[in-house]
């Protein structure tokens, strides 16, 4: 969490930064595959549960993973963390 940190300052017209970036992301993705849970995830990526709870629905939509375990092989297979890209980062 340490690592991602950015000074904080107080200026109405900045917004906040993402909790989510294509690092966290992947990383994310990496951690179902091999087989964690969403409270350790988020432990390890210093967001909430929910937060990582809702991410991974998100991709679970997007590849039409009906379990856990299929998303993990889906993620796998398509191999999806070899992209530059995660899926469901937006860009």
């Amino acid at each position: 969490m340490w690592e991602r940190a950015r000074a904080v300052s107080i200026v109405p017209e900045q917004h906040r930064p993402a909790l989510m970036n294509d690092s966290v992301r992947a990383t994310m993705l990496r951690m179902v595959v091999t087989g964690h849970t969403d409270e350790t995830i988020a432990a390890r990526l210093g967001v909430s549960s929910r937060t990582v709870s809702g991410h991974i629905k998100k991709v679970s939509d997007l590849l039409g993973s009906r379990s856990r375990a299929e998303l993990g092989y889906l993620i796998s297979q398509r191999r999806l963390l070899e992209q530059e890209e995660p899926i469901g980062s937006g860009h």
